[in-house]
């Protein structure tokens, strides 16, 4: 991917990067071109994780899952990192009790005052274009503008007909 300076393409200076994530272990596009965009920019990472679940009331419980997020957060950047720019600014968000993922994004791109979103969507099907709704959400309300992408096509195509 080639990146010209900020000023060149008529942006203004990106300085905070958005990348909400599953913490799973697939490949994920978007957090690669995350880490590729706050390393040319020299930018903050946010990695932002949502959860459909509220936090556990006992604090020493609290405090062994935020461990294990953080783990997690760090094991998602790992492939990302060249031995060379193992140096990046970042820090892993957390919400719970999400009900809409999409929603919350947006709610945290503007508390967080970022500059840019750059977001995984999972087509519906093998033969849809459109994007999940999730990115969909973000895309038509997000404070910021927003990079959707996708898994590989040829994953894509790998995906039965029903």
């Amino acid at each position: 991917m080639l990146l010209a300076p900020a000023e060149v393409v008529g942006m203004n200076k990106v300085e905070r990067i958005l990348c909400p994530t599953d913490l799973s272990t697939d490949p994920d596009e978007a957090l690669k071109h995350a880490v590729t965009l706050a390393q040319a920019y020299d930018a903050k990472l946010l990695l932002l994780h949502c959860s459909e679940q509220y936090p556990l009331g006992d604090d020493e419980n609290s405090l062994k899952v935020n461990t294990q997020l953080m783990r997690l957060f760090k094991v998602s950047l790992a492939p990302y990192l060249s031995d060379a720019a193992k140096e990046l600014k970042w820090e892993g968000l957390v919400r719970n009790g999400v009900y809409h993922v999409g929603k919350a994004i947006v709610t945290e791109a503007s508390k967080q005052n970022v500059d840019l979103i750059v977001l995984r969507a999972r087509r519906r099907t093998r033969v849809s274009s459109l994007p999940d709704a999730t990115a969909q959400t973000v895309c038509r309300n997000a404070p910021c503008p927003v990079i959707v992408a996708h898994s590989s096509e040829a994953q894509l195509y790998m995906e039965p007909c029903n």
